[in-house]
């Protein structure tokens, strides 16, 4: 069985009149605001396309799809910003069901099974399949560690940029206490900024200055930064992070979730930020615990396969 069909906001929540109880991560519910009244020659769209009967009733195949919107088991949502395309893809899934939503500038495209596959493909162009990895790097910290991390790497990157447009080669830098707590607390709100992007992830938030004290202890005793004097400065395994990650080309924000019983819906996210075919630094917040490492391409892509075909094994929403 298959389903195609392209589909307003609007229309989404008129078909999700259908159902008298919507999951809350489902995209029927989150559009019943916005829903369309019936015209005409929204009838006559939906019967070309297969989703109504001449009639006005729903075709079981539409409804198959239509179901499993209504009240998933689990989803992955991935989203995409890169310098030459934005996406951003929903797949649900429901007894070993996936149906999945791209968005579009006007409507969705919905498809059953969702095609996993080509969708892979697709990713493949712009990602790359490279094995390699210029910087091994594995580290897992807690969420103020982690945020603290970023703040220290957007100054280094900040540094290096700078250097490079003086046109000189540049180097580790140093800076004062002050300087990094004015950069968590008053960056602008930007993907340009590492500490922004792991801030807005799912269960993360903003930078706490009253942390500061204990995660810098933290990331010093794990060998990522340097104290002296009030003044901070990354060592050389860090120092070459902020390097291979100097204009990232895209950003990949990945949240997902999966229903449990009363109704607890689990949800954890990752990000990934890639600078090259070889540089894509993984983030991944699981409870309190923040894994970043550097991953290859291919190692990317075959997360998004885990993530595609776990409607079929929930077990792969996990991917430690």
């Amino acid at each position: 069985m298959t389903v195609k069909m392209h589909v307003s906001p609007e229309t989404l929540g008129w078909l999700g009149r259908a159902y008298e109880e919507l999951s809350p991560v489902s995209l029927l519910a989150v559009y019943a605001d916005q829903s369309a009244d019936m015209t005409e020659e929204l009838r006559r769209d939906l019967v070309a396309q297969g989703v109504l009967e001449p009639d006005g009733t729903l075709r079981p195949e539409a409804k198959t799809a239509l179901d499993v919107l209504a009240r998933p088991e689990g989803f992955v949502r991935i989203r995409m910003d890169g310098a030459v395309a934005r996406s951003e893809k929903v797949v649900y899934h429901r007894g070993g069901l996936t149906v999945s939503l791209d968005a579009g500038l006007e409507r969705f495209l919905v498809r059953l099974p969702s095609p996993g596959a080509d969708a892979i493909d697709s990713y493949r162009e712009i990602i790359g399949g490279s094995r390699l990895v210029n910087h091994p790097f594995s580290v897992s910290l807690t969420s103020q560690e982690a945020l603290i991390l970023m703040g220290c790497l957007d100054l280094q990157r900040r540094s290096l940029f700078e250097a490079l447009a003086r046109g000189e080669t540049g180097g580790p830098a140093v800076f004062q206490r002050g300087k990094l707590e004015e950069h968590l607390t008053g960056h602008t709100p930007s993907g340009t900024w590492l500490v922004h992007l792991l801030e807005t992830m799912e269960g993360m938030g903003p930078a706490d200055p009253q942390a500061l004290e204990e995660a810098l202890g933290g990331l010093t005793e794990k060998g990522l930064v340097k104290q002296e004097d009030g003044s901070i400065g990354l060592l050389a395994d860090t120092y070459t992070l902020a390097g291979y990650f100097l204009v990232p080309s895209g950003v990949y924000n990945i949240d997902r979730g999966r229903m449990l019983d009363a109704g607890i819906l689990e949800r954890s996210g990752c990000l990934v930020v890639q600078s090259s075919a070889q540089d894509l630094l993984y983030v991944d917040v699981t409870g309190g615990e923040v894994l970043v490492e550097t991953i290859s391409g291919a190692a990317f892509l075959e997360i998004l396969r885990r993530l595609f075909e776990a409607g079929r094994d929930p077990g792969l929403l996990s991917l430690q």
